[in-house]
């Protein structure tokens, strides 16, 4: 009888033990979950703003390009306007 009252403190000391580590165990994986998906969402957030800024920058080049188009028309129409008169 007194093996077993000894297995017996041996399990009620280990088990708080187990307990904690468990408890220890589950908090760093969930902290480790979402650490590494706050990570993947400002990931993502700054790939959706480099996306935006490059068609932005697409956007005024062309825009620019157009403007340039249109003056260098003009001004060889009225280059021809001088030739003609």
């Amino acid at each position: 009888m007194p093996v077993h009252s000894s297995g017996s403190s041996f399990l009620r000391h280990l088990f708080p033990l187990l307990i904690s580590n468990l408890v220890l165990l589950l908090s760093l994986g969930a902290t480790f979950g979402v650490w590494k998906n706050a990570e993947a969402d400002l990931e993502r957030n700054l790939k959706i703003d480099f996306d935006f800024r490059v068609r932005d920058i697409i956007d005024r080049i062309e825009q620019r390009m157009a403007a340039y188009h249109h003056l260098d028309r003009v001004g060889r129409g009225r280059q021809r306007q001088r030739i003609c008169f």
